[in-house]
């Protein structure tokens, strides 16, 4: 994932360390771009400083340069047509249904163990303690916002979803302050825009909220509550099973948190539609 240029420059040069950092980045593995500092040195068995080191020796101003870096190349010298090839690689064509399903549920299995009860419930504390509630999402994570603020608002809380071009979203931030949230989705690699909005959130005092499948990507954001539901390698059949369970689960802990507004929305809610002729 590194330019032939750079792996010949700075072949001789390098220390045993940074040769198992070398061997990582080029192992071919999708994930690679997206581990942390820390991440990547564990798995390498090396220092995080060493990793650091490393990027600069490169010629980055740090390791989030060189992982933004590879990133870019991952994404311009693979597209989703030949990632697709290669995840149907891995189903039989008479199983793929079973394949599919297998596969989320031990997605499913695993976030659940893995993603801490304590920070859905601080995400829905803050979403009733707040004036606003902004939601942002680029590309086929887009219709998670969509779901997440209808859901939010049948029970009384009414989201802004943000356009994907940056000057524009920027204009719903004009009243922004410490008592809204913001929250991002970044599936795969984080884009720019959510990188900038993120940066702006956060700059203006607002509860920062990051849905993600990669623990690399949280790091980098640092978002006030980053909530990470990993779905898979690379070569699975990858879904939205796994955010948008996330999404229900913040839905749930609003809907127990502020449980008579939820109802009393709800309520008025089923008389609206019965009055339009449509049942409860």
């Amino acid at each position: 994932m590194l330019s032939p240029e750079m792996i010949e420059k700075l072949g001789p040069q390098l220390t045993l360390a940074e040769r198992k950092i070398m061997s990582a980045l080029e192992s071919g593995h999708e994930d690679i771009p997206f581990l942390s500092t820390n991440e990547l040195a564990k798995q390498c068995g090396v220092n995080p400083a060493t990793v650091v080191r490393f990027a600069r020796k490169l010629g980055f101003a740090g390791y989030p340069a060189l992982r933004s870096h590879m990133q870019h190349r991952l994404l311009n010298n693979e597209g989703a047509a030949a990632r697709l090839r290669s995840r149907m690689k891995h189903l039989d064509n008479n199983t793929v249904l079973e394949a599919f399903i297998t596969a989320e549920i031990g997605h499913l299995s695993r976030f659940s163990r893995q993603l801490p009860e304590e920070r859905l419930v601080r995400v829905a504390e803050a979403i009733i303690d707040s004036r606003h509630v902004y939601l942002f999402a680029v590309g086929h994570a887009g219709c998670l916002t969509t779901l997440l603020s209808g859901r939010l608002a049948r029970i009384g809380v009414a989201p802004r979803i943000l356009p994907a071009v940056v000057r524009d979203a920027a204009v719903e931030f004009v009243d922004a302050d410490g008592k809204d949230v913001f929250i991002a989705f970044a599936l795969n690699f984080p884009d720019p825009a959510t990188i900038a909005l993120m940066d702006c959130a956060r700059g203006l005092g607002i509860t920062t909220v990051l849905i993600t499948d990669k623990a690399g990507i949280a790091a980098d954001l640092a978002p006030d509550v980053a909530l990470i539901g990993p779905r898979g390698e690379e070569e699975d059949l990858r879904s939205l099973i796994v955010p948008m369970t996330i999404c229900y689960g913040i839905v749930l802990h609003v809907m127990r948190a502020a449980r008579d507004k939820s109802i009393d929305t709800l309520e008025r809610l089923d008389h609206i539609r019965k009055s339009m002729g449509y049942p409860g």
